[in-house]
């Protein structure tokens, strides 16, 4: 049930979208905050399961910790020099590298694929379809000066997932996702906060605010469930390009929403739908 989890993590990338939307605060203190509360709540179940015996998961876990802080600031910079449209736009052509390079590195799936061309053909035009439809979903042009600047946060995000799915097969299920969350949550959190410290009086002004904390409340409830739903999928998956389709139909959730409350949205109706479609698409080419 795979695509469950992927559609239960579409919702809650969803509303970790819309909750600073509404509240508007800042996103570096946000994320670095994010990550270091998880790591605070996660820690006493950390501390009572198993640690999967894998060296493999520990060097996958460590290698993406530094990934995800250059990405998260990759990201919030791209942001600010060029808008988030551009951006946000682009970001989908990160699957296609992780699909074609989890296909390589699997030798079993690999040969899988090529033993049934037809199923190949319907998960390839999947991927590759709702792509195209993520990058049309929104309007505005993306010059080739952009791309070129989105290029390391794309194979970045791209890496940062492979290791994801690396590290969950070499886990002990259920008991390598606690950890896995921990790990990662209290190592990028410990580093933000060293430099935050740098502008310590600044980031006080930022945190000790009572719209800052009902964001971070409902922030971690929200990236917990995410990160709980994206591990547990990457887990079940033969290929975690699989789970990213799925995902992509969280900008739907999040125009259904501004819809409902009558906040602007400049996404585009027909490529969501069309997403929609090449999940059931990948659905079914998957279960065959």
């Amino acid at each position: 049930m795979w695509f469950f989890l992927a559609g239960m993590m579409a919702i809650c990338a969803a509303g970790m979208r819309l909750i600073n939307q509404h509240y508007r605060v800042s996103a570096f203190h946000l994320t670095v905050m994010n990550k270091l509360v998880q790591g605070i709540v996660l820690m006493p179940v950390a501390m009572i399961v198993p640690w999967p015996d894998d060296p493999i998961f520990y060097g996958a876990v460590l290698v993406t910790v530094p990934l995800v802080v250059y990405g998260d600031t990759a990201l919030f910079r791209l942001c600010g020099i060029y808008g988030g449209g551009p951006v946000s736009r682009l970001e989908p052509l990160a699957n296609i590298l992780l699909f074609i390079a989890w296909t390589i590195i699997s030798p079993v799936l690999l040969v899988h694929y090529l033993d049934d061309p037809i199923r190949l053909f319907f998960i390839s035009l999947a991927i590759f379809g709702s792509v195209f439809c993520a990058i049309q979903m929104r309007k505005g042009e993306v010059s080739f000066e952009v791309f070129c600047a989105m290029m390391p946060l794309i194979i970045v995000t791209a890496i940062i997932d492979f290791l994801s799915k690396t590290a969950m097969d070499a886990s002990s299920g259920g008991n390598g996702t606690v950890v896995y969350m921990f790990m990662q949550s209290f190592l990028i959190g410990t580093i933000g906060l060293i430099h935050m410290r740098k502008t310590i009086a600044e980031s006080k002004q930022v945190i000790c605010t009572l719209n800052f904390g009902k964001t971070l409340g409902f922030l971690v409830l929200a990236n917990l469930a995410y990160g709980f739903c994206k591990t547990q999928a990457y887990i079940l998956v033969e290929n975690p390009a699989y789970v990213n389709v799925i995902a992509l139909t969280a900008s739907l959730w999040i125009l259904l929403y501004n819809r409902v409350v009558g906040h602007p949205d400049n996404i585009r109706v027909l490529p969501g739908m069309c997403i929609v479609g090449c999940a059931f698409i990948l659905i079914l080419a998957s279960q065959l």
